[in-house]
């Protein structure tokens, strides 16, 4: 019997130091009977995040990946890619799924403080899952920036990633 309050991740790769511009933390572990998750999250150029999340087994359903922000505003500038803002601080976020998921927002309720609470926006991504599925991917591309200048993010077959006409290969 497993307690899934204990998921023991396993770290696949854990490079804090760049090689070619790319500082990397990959994990696995498995999220529900049946089905494992492997994380990858790559810092790149000392610039953005990417984040690729894979899903595989046997297990069927609904898979949803949320995307929790704080108490900031989000708008959605493109299809997947939402501008979020606190402050002066901002955030472009780029979500992309498997094919055959759906894109909302939400809104959930957060804590920074004892009996206090308040909403916060939530991007989300569901998409149905068979057992004869594939590896399914997730790819969520954070951001950060000041001022006006937002980049323009683009995400292609969960493999290919453009900002600002900068390619990048995502692959997992």
């Amino acid at each position: 019997d497993r307690s899934y309050n204990d998921p023991k991740p396993q770290v696949l790769t854990w490079r804090p130091v760049a090689e070619d511009g790319v500082q990397l933390l990959s994990v696995q572990h498995e999220a529900y009977d049946g089905l494992a998750r492997r994380r990858n999250i790559a810092f790149i150029q000392e610039k953005f995040f990417v984040i690729v999340d894979e899903v595989s087994g046997p297990a069927s359903g609904r898979l949803t990946l949320r995307n929790c922000l704080g108490p900031g505003e989000l708008t959605e500038i493109a299809n997947g890619n939402y501008l979020y803002r606190d402050g002066d601080a901002g955030l472009c976020v780029a979500v992309s799924g498997p094919e055959g998921s759906t894109v909302s927002v939400d809104k959930d309720w957060f804590s920074e403080a004892f009996k206090e609470k308040a909403l916060r926006p939530v991007i989300r991504l569901d998409v149905p899952r068979s057992q004869e599925a594939a590896s399914q991917i997730f790819v969520t591309v954070l951001y950060p920036f000041c001022g006006e200048n937002t980049p323009e993010i683009t995400i292609k077959n969960n493999t290919d990633l453009y900002i600002d006409s900068q390619y990048y290969n995502i692959e997992c």
